[in-house]
Parts: C-alpha cells; structure tokens; sequence
C-alpha cells in the first residue's frame, strides 16, 4: 500500500503522522507538568501552608528556593544569601535534590544538610522578622493576644 502512493503523499503521510508524534509526546511532557504541580498544590493544602506560619518540617527535597519563599514568605535573596549560592533564576527553580547534587552544603549527606540549613534559615528569619498578623488578602482578624488592646471590647480601668 505505501509503496503505491506518490512520493508527495508519501511524504505528506509521514510529516502527518511525525506530527501526530510531536503533539502527543507535547501532551505527554506537560500532563507531566499538570500533575506535578497538582501534587504540589495538594501538599500545599494537606500541611496547611495557607496559614501564617507553616511548619518547616514539611520543607521537602522535591521543593525549590522559589516554592519555599512563597510557602514560607520569605524573600528568596535572604535563602540564597544564607545557602551561600548564586541567585539566579535556574536555581530559584530547582529542585533542593538539584541543588545538593551541584553544591556541597556540609560534610556527609548533601541533601539532608542542606534541608537543615532551609529550616534553620526559615526559623532564623521569622524569629528575626516575625510575620504580620494580616497576610495581604487573607480576609482574617488577628488572633487575639493576651493584654493586647482590643478595640472591639475595650478594657474599662
């Protein structure tokens, strides 16, 4: 069959269907993408990032500079300043796992170092800076502070 089409469609036949594979494998590659950043959304919304102070235990190595500044609202110069690595946008987008195998963050294993390093830098920062009570945008009240001013019932001395 193929060997009696002319050679045009024989050639249009073979652009189609080399086609047909680039569209399919450029689905493939971003479906990939899709359920990677679903996965990151869902762990975002099972640990409870959307609240003001997430626990840095969840800093994990598939996690980038990038994710951890905003996760933990923390400026990413004040990461890279503290990792001691270029600030650059490929490495605001790598993986930790990424980073560990191209620097060297500490004596032994390289990625459990620098996972430290990440928490340690996380905990450093907020105790340093702490965060606001009011995140832009959360539509919340502060929560109440014990012998804070309280305009809604106010002391009476």
């Amino acid at each position: 069959m193929f060997s009696t089409l002319s050679p045009w469609k024989r050639f249009l036949l073979i652009a189609g269907i080399a086609l047909v594979g680039v569209g399919l494998g450029a689905v493939i590659y971003f479906s990939a993408g899709i359920f990677s950043s679903y996965g990151e959304f869902r762990f975002v919304h099972m640990h409870h990032f959307d609240s003001h102070e997430p626990d840095t235990s969840f800093v994990r190595s598939w996690m980038s500079v990038q994710f951890v500044s905003t996760a933990y609202h923390i400026p990413e110069e004040y990461l890279f300043r503290r990792l001691n690595i270029p600030m650059t946008q490929r490495n605001g987008l790598l993986s930790f796992r990424m980073l560990s195998s191209q620097y060297t963050f500490g004596s032994g294993d390289s990625l459990s170092s620098l996972l430290d390093k990440i928490r340690a830098s996380i905990d450093f920062y907020r105790r340093r800076f702490p965060p606001p009570y009011l995140m832009h945008g959360s539509g919340g009240f502060p929560p109440a502070r014990q012998g804070a001013f309280d305009a809604t019932h106010p002391q009476h001395g």
